[in-house]
């Protein structure tokens, strides 16, 4: 017959005794020990097109990669000069030979154009009105400024006055623009410009008369420096824009080609010889990463300084990356998580080398969102880029 055994209450925590001079280390694990404190460095150079040169498809880069970066680079400024051709010829077959001399002799920018109309009519600002911001505009046709130029002329009748000795008025003049129409950039002018610019208002340059400007020409001068220096402000702007926007699209472009991007993942691409280093401060004071520190797991192509196809030299892209943590992996060769809390990313100035303005872009990838931050480099030598925030990862 069975017989259930005897239910004793249960005795309790057990103590187990030390012995003297037996240590016991009760201390947590170091933080390397738990999350990846050293992730990839990696560093590679991409082919930057040329300013404003048409980015190539993606194949054709992704084409050039089992061959050799030159010859991915010449077959990509082939691709782009032969789309260009056949769509400019699809447009203009449809124009009269009039409309095609017009089309013709446009080019990309609206203020460049102006520019142009300004050169060939320097006292018709009126043509170019369009361009100015509205404000700008209404100053230019402000009766008080008008008046100024008439009196500063003297009087009504015909006259000649010394070009350098309305130069300070211009100067005046230029301020009272930048105050009134709120321009950022301001317009500004030197000596040297003021004297180039002459020289473009006035086509009779280098006669005995050529620094004696009629008094009726003074206001439409005025006129002609305020919209030369304005467009051409908005110009550089736009240029400034459109390369920085395709720095941006190249970056992204050369991390999606990449592949997985590292969770947290960064690159960094800028378009001159100047050293740039992307920094990463880790959170809760476990110091930084840096990709002034060495490079791992290279890509091909470092040892590549220049290219002869007309565009700039091969630029490096810089990259930190987690790998992806697997939180059923186990064993020592398991990936480590990166570390939970608030990321500091920032761009740094390592070396000035050109003179150049540095258009650079930074990607930022994190629990699967990508973000991208870009612009010109400025008088600094660090930039903070962007901040995040890097969840606890996940139980397996």
């Amino acid at each position: 017959m069975f017989v259930p055994p005897l239910l004793l209450p249960h005795p309790g925590p057990q103590t187990v005794p030390i012995k003297d001079g037996v240590p016991i280390d009760a201390r947590p694990p170091p933080p390397s020990a738990i999350w990846s404190l050293a992730p990839a460095v990696r560093r590679r150079r991409v082919p930057v097109p040329a300013l404003f040169e048409p980015l190539a498809p993606a194949a054709a880069r992704t084409r050039g990669r089992s061959e050799s970066p030159a010859v991915a680079l010449v077959a990509s400024m082939k691709t782009s000069t032969a789309t260009s051709f056949t769509s400019k010829a699809a447009t203009t077959r449809s124009l009269s030979p009039a409309q095609q001399l017009v089309e013709a002799s446009r080019s990309s920018s609206p203020f460049i154009d102006g520019l142009w109309i300004l050169d060939a009519h320097p006292c018709r600002t009126d043509k170019v009105r369009h361009l100015l911001s509205p404000a700008l505009a209404a100053f230019l046709e402000d009766p008080a400024f008008q008046y100024s130029c008439t009196s500063l002329g003297g009087h009504a009748a015909p006259g000649r006055v010394d070009w350098r000795a309305i130069y300070p008025w211009v100067v005046d003049v230029l301020g009272a623009a930048n105050s009134q129409a709120c321009l950022e950039p301001e317009l500004e002018i030197g000596d040297d410009s003021y004297a180039s610019i002459v020289k473009r208002f006035d086509k009779t340059t280098g006669s005995w008369m050529c620094n004696a400007p009629l008094s009726e020409n003074i206001l439409p001068f005025a006129q002609f420096v305020v919209a030369v220096l304005y467009l051409e402000a908005q110009e550089e702007a736009r240029k400034r824009t459109e390369r920085e926007q395709q720095i941006r699209e190249l970056l992204q472009s050369e991390c999606a080609q990449e592949g997985n991007p590292g969770d947290p993942g960064l690159a960094l691409l800028w378009d001159t010889d100047d050293v740039l280093e992307l920094r990463v401060v880790l959170p809760d004071g476990l110091g930084e990463v840096s990709t002034s520190g060495g490079c791992v797991d290279c890509g091909e192509g470092t040892d590549l300084a220049e290219e002869s196809c007309g565009v700039d030299p091969l630029q490096p892209v810089k990259s930190i990356l987690w790998a992806d943590f697997d939180p059923q992996a186990t064993g020592p060769d398991a990936a480590r998580s990166a570390p939970p809390g608030q990321y500091q990313v920032q761009v740094v100035l390592a070396e000035r080398r050109s003179g150049k303005p540095c258009h650079w872009a930074c990607q930022v990838s994190v629990d699967g969102k990508l973000s991208v931050f870009g612009g010109t480099w400025g008088n600094t030598d660090m930039q903070d880029v962007a901040a995040f925030s890097k969840s606890e990862p996940a139980s397996g």
